[in-house]
């Protein structure tokens, strides 16, 4: 959003926003570099805190299709892709982790949630929701 913000602002012929958005949008991508980047996984882990075990397959995607990942990121991102496939796509659909991951299910101080039970419904299922940016980095 900040590097589109810097754009905008750029084409609007406003140098000062767009230098103050380019700073926002580089120092967004390196602290999600420096505490949500797993190289030994070779992508994004869902968050610092309570999902921290996870990589969402969704939010990848989305950083690799925005340009939000480095170069670097994205091919490792679908080096992981292609990796898991098996436990990320079924008849077109997309897990929003690759299976067999599950939210909670491997949370900070064991943590369950109840009402989500695994493989079911969110926690487990495949969606179309995510093929508006899953789709066009795949076919890069």
């Amino acid at each position: 959003a900040a590097g589109a913000m810097a754009e905008a602002a750029r084409a609007a012929g406003d140098g000062e926003t767009a230098a103050w958005a380019q700073d926002l949008r580089r120092g967004v991508r390196e602290a999600a570099a420096e505490r949500l980047w797993d190289a030994g996984a070779g992508a994004f882990r869902a968050s610092t805190g309570l999902e921290r075990g996870n990589i969402d397959v969704w939010g990848n995607a989305l950083a690799a299709e925005s340009g939000f990942a480095s170069p670097a990121q994205e091919a490792s991102i679908f080096a992981f892709f292609r990796r898991h496939a098996s436990g990320i796509f079924y008849e077109g659909q997309v897990r929003q982790v690759a299976f067999p991951e599950q939210w909670s299910s491997r949370s900070a101080g064991g943590w369950q949630d109840p009402q989500s039970t695994v493989r079911t419904y969110q926690n487990g299922g495949f969606w179309a929701t995510p093929h508006h940016h899953v789709l066009p980095f795949l076919a890069r």
